[in-house]
């Protein structure tokens, strides 16, 4: 079964190179792919043995982060992005909170472009970091710029169009805004995750992030937690990993 989920994902990766069309993912990858990841993700939640098995696999560890750092940016349509990302971050999750032996796969794992895992990651969350803070800046300017028209509005019909043209566009970059946070958090979770037994590669992690710094890390899971929580849907199981995380990036931060 374990051989039959990484030939699942090798001939997906190969979908996407042969037989990708113009609007995307090619539909045949996308369904093995979103099958095969639940799947997965099912099996290996708090299965430490199935971790091992797959993780033993060659490649298997490798296949999942270049899907996450390379195919789903590079090929996946817009509305598919989120929902494949969080797949597959929930599945590298799985896979390395019970098992130390694929942390270390993935601490020495090298790209097929020769760039180590970890800084393929890092990269990942820059970049979906800054997307966060790029709308969270297009949202202040819009409620700057709605509060200045607000002031010159010549009626009510007028300031009512307004108000909801700005709630519509505050709430559609909303949600952007949130799919991005979503998807740095669980990354920043999965750098706090490999740092359990691997201290030592806490300086190299330090290396591919902003300012060598893990403060963007722990503020984007200190996010998620609160989201969660918001939304009641914050497992206790959930809390422990997070803040496990949380403290392990805050202790490793001291100088």
């Amino acid at each position: 079964f374990f051989n039959l989920c990484l030939n699942l994902l090798t001939k997906a990766s190969q979908d996407f190179s042969e037989n990708r069309n113009e609007s995307g993912t090619s539909p045949d990858a996308k369904t093995i792919l979103n099958l095969c990841l639940k799947v997965l993700c099912n099996i290996t939640n708090m299965n430490e043995i199935a971790c091992q098995k797959l993780g033993s696999l060659d490649t298997f560890m490798v296949d999942c982060i270049t899907l996450l750092t390379d195919q789903i940016p590079n090929y996946f349509k817009s509305d598919d992005k989120f929902d494949f990302s969080t797949l597959t971050l929930g599945l590298l999750i799985n896979l390395i909170e019970p098992c130390n032996s694929n942390r270390k796969i993935v601490i020495s794992a090298m790209m097929k472009n020769n760039q180590s895992a970890i800084e393929a990651l890092a990269q990942a969350f820059l970049r979906h970091d800054d997307a966060a803070k790029v709308l969270d800046q297009q949202v202040d300017q819009q409620i700057e710029i709605f509060q200045s028209q607000n002031q010159i509005v010549s009626s009510e019909f007028e300031f009512a169009q307004q108000v909801q043209e700005t709630l519509e566009s505050a709430v559609g970059q909303a949600g952007k805004h949130m799919e991005d946070t979503m998807i740095a958090a669980h990354i920043a979770l999965f750098f706090g995750l490999i740092l359990q037994q691997n201290e030592n590669v806490a300086e190299c992690i330090k290396q591919c992030l902003s300012n060598r710094s893990f403060e963007p890390l722990i503020s984007k899971l200190n996010k998620l937690v609160d989201f969660l929580r918001l939304i009641d849907s914050l497992t206790s199981v959930h809390e422990n990993a997070m803040f496990k995380a949380i403290e392990m990036l805050e202790r490793l931060s001291d100088p």
